[in-house]
């Protein structure tokens, strides 16, 4: 019958490839004595589709060198293709023959060449093919918002929406995914809810997982947690791309542990997890520092061989140990990585400074250089703190300059925070303070850096100076900016102003003062003989948290003498059942 019916071949051909049966599809195709453009079309939108991209195009070439001409629907399949490998050039090439055959009033083939164009990052080429378009239907729209989205430019995408639906061109469901991915990239959670209210006006949201998927995701990404938990709760059959898009959510937030609740369900679920869930998941344990469930995540990713495949898994493995204490295995881990990155790198050497091993970090560090990997950011800002850690202030220096050279001291505010406290920090005040100076943006990271520096060297006065100076300009003081200051009162011994700063903070700024702050009162107070200061303070306390200050007060009272308020001390102490390092 194949030899006889070339219509039954071309049926035979197209059946297997809608069945993703592309083997088969192949076998039927060889067996054929002619194939004409539609048996060639067949095959290459299976491998376009559903399997090899690169070979959909190789078989282009090979039915024209057959004298095959390809007509509109092998030129659509072809540029599929090329969007899915990212072949501009060939693409380029198809779009010069649909131009020269004429074809570019095909709606069809203006669709696809935009899409082509938008899936290769050429966002301006597809706009232009997209505005020179006889006719824009709803796949138009699609294709030039899917590559804004896909390339994070998420008002273009939203800009789209609103122009489609001017020129009376309704949204079909793919395009309120990709205005609900576009929303999650600009945070618009107003535009969100209005896509949302039109989802639910349309009936999509019980016929669509994609679509309930992507509110989940955006509501998630602006910071909605509870409404996203709302409608993946509203799920008829959540899958796998939904329970990421809630875990996804709280990662952002950094709410790890609902992000292992979540993965408990997920699994008690039966729904099986994907490297982005692992991803996630392994970040949450390192935040948390669960290393039970992360060693539990790390044999099941070994098991199905993700870490050969998926270099990301690897490097957050990495950094999930070194973040729970356990760098020995993450040394292990980076060490059997198939291929290392300069996330794997950094990694590891922001595990090291950690842990203060500044020596093995910078040994790292310079591993690295060697094998060619070029830092980031991160790494650059990990080196500094390991360089402060080990007093390799020559070392220090060199990464400045190389930080310099880059451009990096003036347009990155973290690097340029690094390097004032890197300075700070081993004492070089005076060139902390010309660096500090120099920021083009001081934000109270920068004053805190430079207050702490102060105040570790006991220039209490120009740390003062500091702290009044950043609110002058504006600058509102933190948790961290109070703790550096009240330090530099404590070396001062400055109990009256120190006192001051104290009250301040929940007065004036509406930040509670932590462990921290009590401590630092409860030294200075007690170190000049303000016992009974010391124990108003403690009183104020949290009272699962005050027993480290009741343990300072005693050590205070034995010093000092004061029998009254030790006797106070010691029975607060014993309370905690725990032994207190005043009377051992």
């Amino acid at each position: 019958m194949l030899g006889t019916n070339l219509a039954v071949g071309n049926a035979l051909i197209d059946m297997y490839v809608k069945c993703g049966l592309i083997s088969k599809a192949h076998e039927v195709f060889n067996r054929l004595p002619n194939q004409d453009v539609v048996s060639w079309t067949a095959l290459i939108a299976g491998y376009a589709k559903h399997g090899d991209a690169m070979f959909a195009l190789k078989c282009l070439d090979e039915m024209q060198l057959k004298g095959v001409a390809p007509n509109a629907v092998t030129y659509v399949c072809c540029l599929i293709a090329c969007g899915r490998i990212g072949d501009v050039e060939k693409g380029k090439e198809i779009h010069e023959e649909i131009v020269s055959k004429g074809l570019l009033e095909t709606l069809a083939l203006g669709n696809a060449l935009v899409d082509m164009y938008a899936n290769c990052g050429f966002l301006k080429r597809a706009l232009e093919v997209f505005d020179i378009l006889p006719k824009r239907d709803v796949i138009s729209w699609n294709a030039l918002m899917s590559g804004y989205v896909k390339y994070e430019y998420g008002i273009k995408a939203l800009n789209c929406l609103a122009q489609m639906q001017i020129e009376g061109v309704n949204p079909d469901f793919s395009t309120l995914v990709c205005g609900l991915k576009a929303c999650s990239i600009t945070g618009n959670v107003g535009k969100g809810r209005e896509i949302h209210a039109e989802i639910s006006r349309n009936g999509f949201l019980g016929r669509n997982m994609v679509i309930g998927s992507a509110l989940v995701d955006m509501y998630g990404k602006c910071g909605f947690l509870e409404i996203a938990h709302e409608v993946f709760d509203g799920l008829s059959t959540p899958d796998v791309i939904s329970w990421n898009s809630l875990i996804a959510g709280y990662a952002q937030q950094e709410y790890g542990e609902q992000v292992l609740e979540c993965y408990k369900k997920m699994q008690a679920n039966g729904v099986p997890a994907d490297a982005v869930t692992y991803v996630c998941t392994l970040k949450a344990c390192g935040s948390t520092q669960s290393i039970d469930m992360g060693e539990k995540v790390h044999d099941e990713v070994t098991k199905q061989g993700l870490l050969e495949r998926d270099p990301v898994i690897g490097s957050v493995l990495v950094d999930m140990y070194a973040k729970c204490g356990l760098i020995e295995k993450a040394e292990a881990v980076f060490d059997k990585l198939v291929s290392r990155d300069i996330v794997s790198w950094t990694s590891l050497i922001a595990g090291y400074t950690s842990q203060e091993r500044g020596r093995e970090a910078l040994e790292c560090f310079s591993k690295m250089e060697l094998e060619g990997f070029l830092p980031n950011v991160v790494t650059f800002v990990c080196s500094l703190k390991a360089c402060c850690s080990v007093g390799a202030i020559d070392k220090g220096r060199e990464v400045h300059a190389e930080l310099a050279r880059k451009g990096l001291m003036r347009s990155n505010i973290i690097v340029g925070c690094a390097v004032v406290d890197m300075y700070a920090k081993a004492g070089l005040l005076m060139r902390a303070q010309e660096l500090f100076h120099d920021l083009p943006l001081k934000d109270v990271n920068a004053w805190n850096v430079l207050i702490s520096g102060y105040g570790k060297y006991e220039h209490v006065q120009d740390a003062i100076t500091c702290f009044e100076q950043m609110q002058f300009e504006g600058i509102h003081p933190d948790s961290s900016t109070f703790v550096h200051v009240l330090n530099a009162c404590c070396h001062a011994s400055l109990v009256s102003k120190g006192h001051s700063y104290f009250e301040a903070m929940s007065r004036d700024f509406g930040i509670f003062p932590g462990l921290e702050h009590h401590t630092i009162m409860a030294v200075l107070c007690g170190h000049s003989g303000h016992l009974d200061t010391v124990s108003t303070i403690i009183k104020r306390m949290p009272i699962n948290s005050n027993f480290v200050v009741w343990d300072i007060l005693l050590a205070l009272c034995r010093g000092w003498g004061n029998t009254r308020l030790g006797k106070i001390a010691f029975e607060e102490v014993c309370k905690s059942g725990l032994v207190g390092d005043a009377w051992i």
